[in-house]
């Protein structure tokens, strides 16, 4: 079963668990060189995987919220949509090139970082599901400003995904100026690096139905974890999972995000052990979550999360009788 899980601390990815009635397939940060995970009260095995990085073909590129102020223009929000089947990550700044009319490059200097337009942002590893974004933002001054000095104009952007050698081109027509009189510097651009989008996974109201499925679930895996279980939240969101390999996917576009967060003393991985004073995370596990079909009820994703958690932003609560 494969499982994955969006949210701080650290994230593994579970291929197989015996003895589970909810199995499940999804991404995980590689921050523990995790080789095995055992489950003393079941004496099940898990073996996490690795999530890859994003290929370039699996995401595609969505324009954002454009605003313009005293000649400084934003573009924030522009997303990495993942648009493939399978689970990837992101983590970073995307690359940006200006071309011109008949596609050649034009001159291009890229700030990573942070400028009036762009905010200071953390480098974070995010992990996207089928249909999951990753936002970035952008930032750029227009000719404002700058009376009669002249830059070429953009009429194609080729934007290169973090840890990704090959671009996407997008076609957008801007003139980008920078510097200032008289030192111009044509095609100065600012962007941040990727962050995780806060709609993914989000909609406004569960259906009874859904609801029932989620403590059904919940009290389900009460009872298989024998953990003292703090909380337990469920969101409800658009999308599908058809890469499971536990051969359960989700098709029906709804999909369950249920978390329950304890301190699962019990769930042992085979990580790197820690030492006194390693600056490694406690490997203890303190997050479960699990994806699940809104229609079904039956999990398609599964993982656990080591080190700090919280409860998915915008969740509802379980009860935990």
């Amino acid at each position: 079963m494969r499982m994955t899980l969006k949210a701080s601390g650290l994230i593994i990815l579970i291929l197989a668990l015996a003895g589970c009635a909810t199995q499940a397939d999804k991404t995980a940060a590689p921050s523990v060189s995790a080789t095995s995970i055992s489950t003393a009260s079941t004496n099940a095995v898990i073996s996490p995987v690795v999530i890859p990085d994003c290929a370039t073909s699996q995401l595609s590129i969505i324009d954002g919220r454009v605003g313009v102020a005293m000649g400084n223009v934003s573009d924030n929000g522009i997303a990495f949509k993942n648009v493939s089947t399978s689970a990837c990550r992101l983590k970073g700044f995307p690359n940006i090139q200006l071309l011109g009319a008949l596609g050649n490059p034009i001159v291009t200097h890229l700030n990573k970082g942070t400028s009036y337009t762009v905010q200071a942002t953390p480098e974070k590893l995010v992990t996207l599901l089928p249909n999951d974004e990753a936002l970035f933002d952008l930032g750029y001054t227009d000719a404002t400003g700058y009376g009669t000095e002249k830059c070429p104009t953009a009429f194609r952007e080729a934007i290169t995904p973090p840890g990704s050698t090959r671009s996407i081109i997008v076609a957008w027509e801007i003139t980008v100026f920078g510097g200032g009189i008289p030192n111009l510097r044509c095609g100065e651009i600012t962007v941040s690096p990727v962050y995780a989008s806060p709609k993914d996974h989000l909609i406004s109201t569960l259906t009874s139905q859904e609801y029932a499925f989620a403590r059904e679930q919940v009290k389900s895996e009460i009872l298989r974890l024998k953990d003292a279980v703090t909380s337990a939240t469920v969101s409800v969101g658009y999308g599908k999972v058809l890469d499971s390999n536990i051969g359960v996917p989700c098709r029906s576009g709804r999909l369950l995000h249920l978390k329950l967060i304890g301190n699962f003393i019990h769930i042992v991985h085979g990580g790197a052990a820690r030492s006194a004073g390693s600056s490694l995370p406690d490997p203890t596990v303190h997050a479960v979550n699990l994806v699940e079909d809104a229609k079904t009820g039956r999990p398609c994703l599964l993982s656990v999360q080591i080190g700090k958690v919280a409860p998915d932003p915008g969740a509802a609560s379980l009860p935990l009788d």
